[in-house]
């Protein structure tokens, strides 16, 4: 008589398990929160438009400095969005949205402290890749509970909402 033994689940896969069972079992609370993440980094993404003004007055950039504070994320966010789902099938969707929430967090409080704007520019740039990442990780999973609705159907109500969503590699996928 042949036994075979059972993988044993890892340390994250175990914990992993326990949060949905226990606190989401059917998985919702994930797809919100993913979604929420993306509706925070939009809002980051694009309030820097409002802030230009005291950016200029306060460390008086020439128009070249002030456009590229302001794209600087866009630049980071096609990289990160290309990236973003070849690392996810790497090591796994939740492990880099956590990874893209941790970076997300510390590159935005890092824009608070930057001494001019050069420094802003390159902080925005960085930031702007795990946002454009969690844009390619969190939209498809965060379709995942609701699987009478395809996902054809989510890039529609998406492109009709966002234009940044039209053209990120998941949903032209």
């Amino acid at each position: 008589m042949l036994t075979t033994a059972m993988p044993q689940p890892t340390a994250s896969e175990a914990a992993v398990r326990y949060l949905i069972t226990n606190y989401s079992p059917k998985g919702n609370k994930v797809g919100w929160l993913m979604m929420a993440s993306i509706l925070v980094e939009a809002w980051d993404l694009y309030s820097i438009a409002f802030v230009l003004i005291f950016i200029k007055e306060q460390y008086n950039p020439d128009p070249l400095m002030l456009g590229l504070a302001a794209a600087g994320t866009q630049g980071g966010a096609l990289i990160g969005a290309l990236l973003g789902g070849w690392l996810s099938d790497k090591i796994g969707r939740r492990v880099m949205f956590l990874v893209t929430m941790v970076l997300f967090i510390v590159l935005a409080l890092a824009q608070a402290f930057v001494p001019n704007v050069t420094w802003l520019i390159v902080i925005r740039f960085l930031l702007g890749i795990p946002l454009g990442s969690d844009i390619s990780t969190a939209t498809p999973t965060s379709w995942n509970p609701w699987p009478r609705v395809s996902a054809r159907s989510w890039a529609i109500a998406g492109n009709s909402c966002s234009p940044s969503v039209k053209f990120s590699p998941s949903v032209l996928s």
